[in-house]
């Protein structure tokens, strides 16, 4: 749905810069112009892959890679491409793991007391 609503916003912006010279899609080589004309595709095939393995996966698989991508994203950007990690990035780093902590104990919590329940009710039908 998202993409009829950008395509006519996307093609007004080319026309608009290939008309005041500032586009670049023609005007740097077949090679510039096939990697912008591939980069749909190029994005698309992973998260196909993506959406086809997840249907595939149990969800806790699912929500652990989930807490990995960000942490690896973390560890490259500070080892790889040498980010600075000012007071203020620790600050919401550490809110944001704080908050993944106490969801994960409610999650587990749940989980726990939810089997407990189940457990009773199998042996009172018994």
């Amino acid at each position: 749905m998202e993409t009829v609503v950008l395509a006519p916003i996307a093609g007004a912006t080319m026309i608009v810069l290939g008309l005041t010279g500032a586009g670049t899609l023609g005007s740097n080589g077949p090679g510039h112009f096939w990697l912008l004309a591939a980069s749909g595709i190029i994005t698309a095939v992973p998260l196909l892959f993506f959406g086809a393995s997840a249907r595939r996966l149990p969800m806790t698989t699912i929500g652990l890679l989930q807490y990995f991508a960000p942490v690896l994203q973390f560890i490259v950007a500070l080892a790889v491409f040498h980010e600075a990690m000012t007071p203020d990035r620790w600050v919401g780093f550490g809110i944001v793991w704080l908050a993944l902590l106490l969801l994960t104990l409610d999650m587990l919590r749940t989980a726990r007391k939810n089997s407990v329940i189940r457990k009773s009710a199998r042996l009172s039908a018994a």
